[in-house]
């Protein structure tokens, strides 16, 4: 017998992450951020969930990020297969018809995982909001430790503490093991 169809509740942001939903919402080209579990991807989910589909378009710097948010990579939806090519080569293959159509069809591109890409993307935002208060942990040590590895400032006295083994490519799993 077929389960029943479950409808997802729906989506309650706090005031820190509603600012990057109505920043959106209002027409900014927005870069957010934030430790884990600040609630990035409950706001990308919703924006999604908001932006008419026919002109989104929803991709990521790697497959595994796009995979986890139902999209296509950066690459693929530009046309240029894995962007190792020269940048004439590059645009060549972007201006192929069917990409260029997609282009221009593009009103919001969403990019997960951008900072992996290069430096260059921070000059397209007109604004940047750092998402600051975890909800999914409450172990403030933990919590400075994913911080200072998502921002590669490892403590060293940290360090010493604890044996940290990082494991995954594009998504970083942490295991602390005691000495």
């Amino acid at each position: 017998m077929a389960e029943p169809i479950r409808k997802n509740p729906p989506i309650t942001l706090t005031p820190e992450q509603n600012s990057v939903y109505e920043a959106v919402i209002q027409g900014h080209n927005i870069f957010f951020t934030g430790s884990a579990g600040t609630g990035k991807s409950l706001i990308l989910s919703k924006i999604i969930g908001v932006l008419p589909p026919d002109n989104t378009f929803i991709t990521a710097s790697t497959g595994l990020a796009a995979c986890n948010i139902k999209g296509t990579t950066i690459h693929s939806f530009a046309g240029m297969g894995l962007g190792e090519s020269s940048l004439e080569e590059c645009v060549k293959l972007a201006s192929r018809p069917a990409y260029r159509t997609q282009w221009r069809q593009c009103k919001h591109l969403i990019i997960d995982e951008i900072s992996i890409l290069s430096s260059a993307w921070k000059r397209c935002f007109t604004k940047c909001i750092v998402l600051k208060e975890v909800h999914r942990q409450a172990d403030q040590h933990f919590i400075n430790i994913l911080n200072e590895i998502r921002t590669g400032r490892m403590n060293d006295s940290e360090t010493k503490k604890r044996k940290l083994i990082l494991v995954g490519s594009a998504t970083v799993q942490l295991k602390i093991a005691s000495q």
